[in-house]
C-alpha cells in the first residue's frame, strides 16, 4: 500500500508498536518460586524447536529475568499513558 503514510510521515515520529506475551504472578508469590518459574520457562523458550515453532508465525522468543520483566511493563505503562494523554484520553485531575 504505497499511498499509506508510514507513522513518521503521517506526524508519529518514533512510534513503535510490538505485541508481547508474559507471565505473571500475584505480589505476594515467594521469590523463590519465581526464580525455579521464570528459569523453566526461559529454558523451554531457548529450546530449538520452540524457537523455530514461533519464529515460523514471526515472533521472536525472548526471555527475560523477573526484573527486566517489570522494567518492560513500567516502560509500557509510561509509553501508553504518554499515548493517551496526548490523544486527550486520560481525565485530568
Amino acid at each position: 500500500m504505497p499511498e499509506l503514510p508510514t507513522l513518521d510521515e503521517a506526524g508519529a515520529p518514533g512510534f513503535e508498536v510490538s505485541g508481547w506475551y508474559g507471565v505473571a504472578a500475584p505480589a505476594a508469590t515467594p521469590r523463590d518460586l519465581i526464580v525455579k518459574i521464570n528459569a523453566a520457562i526461559v529454558r523451554v523458550l531457548r529450546l530449538p524447536e520452540i524457537v523455530e515453532r514461533f519464529a515460523r508465525d514471526g515472533v521472536e522468543t525472548v526471555g527475560t529475568t523477573p526484573a527486566e520483566f517489570r522494567a518492560h511493563i513500567s516502560a509500557e505503562i509510561a509509553k501508553w499513558k504518554r499515548v493517551a494523554a496526548s490523544a486527550g484520553l486520560l481525565k485530568t485531575q
